[in-house]
């Protein structure tokens, strides 16, 4: 998850699997980056994305780490191009993501 301060973000096949999960809907999911400006489904270098606002996030990371036994989760937080692992969780280990 990448924290936009106000809401969060997701890419690739978290974005996805995100969508489908939590909006039972993949029509949430926009695409970034794709040769020659397509933002389509299947374009050729296009990144999956979602937002979360933070009601469907904190969902999220209750299904994700309460409820599910297999996934981690990362927060990453800062701007442009630099972005670092602000907090980190797993099943079991929730003290970092305990205040969310």
């Amino acid at each position: 998850f990448f924290d936009r301060k106000g809401f969060w973000t997701v890419h690739g096949d978290n974005a996805l699997y995100v969508a489908r999960t939590f909006y039972k809907t993949t029509a949430v999911v926009k695409y970034y980056g794709a040769e020659g400006g397509k933002s389509t489904e299947g374009a050729r270098g296009a990144l999956a994305s979602a937002a979360l606002n933070r009601n469907l996030f904190e969902t999220a990371l209750r299904a994700l780490l309460l409820e599910g036994t297999e996934f981690r989760v990362e927060v990453y937080e800062g701007t442009g191009a630099s972005w670092r692992v602000a907090k980190s969780a797993s099943p079991g280990r929730l003290g970092q993501l305990e205040d969310e």
